[in-house]
């Protein structure tokens, strides 16, 4: 299986900088009260883990694809925070959500059906983002004029 070898480092960064995909994140939102709960453990503790997010250039500037921590960041909306410490990760945007999945398989606790299913869709979002990145590059090389081959 591919490693992934990623750089990283801490941002704080905007609240509406960061775009979230629920499409992308393999399980639902939480429940309003496990929000508030969650809400409730960083007024007490702090934020424990940052947020993960991708970075993306846009005509706009650059904004943030959320791979991991979609409810923390509803508990810290919830707070009145308008900025939040992400993790950044050096990573393409068509591998965001490859990188969903893997965070959230095997994070949680899921049943092996459930869990041989996330695989699957796993594979089969890497292959996707393998396609996207090949054909971006045959897509760049051409326009430099690079010969085929």
């Amino acid at each position: 299986m591919k490693k992934f070898i990623l750089s990283t480092e801490t941002r704080v960064i905007p609240i509406e900088d960061i775009i979230i995909t629920n499409e992308d994140m393999p399980f639902p939102v939480l429940p309003e009260e496990m929000v508030e709960s969650l809400k409730e453990s960083i007024v007490d503790y702090g934020l424990v883990y940052n947020p993960v997010v991708i970075p993306v250039s846009q005509k706009e500037g650059v904004k943030y694809y959320l791979i991991d921590g979609r409810s923390r960041i509803h508990a810290l909306i919830k707070l009145g925070c308008r900025e939040i410490p992400c993790t950044v990760i050096d990573a393409l945007p068509e591998e965001r959500k490859a990188l969903s999945y893997i965070v959230e398989y095997y994070r949680r606790h899921v049943p092996e059906d459930e869990r041989k299913k996330g695989e699957r869709q796993l594979k089969e979002a890497l292959e996707s983002a393998r396609v996207g990145v090949r054909e971006k590059l045959r897509s760049l090389l051409n326009r430099q004029g690079v010969p085929k081959g």
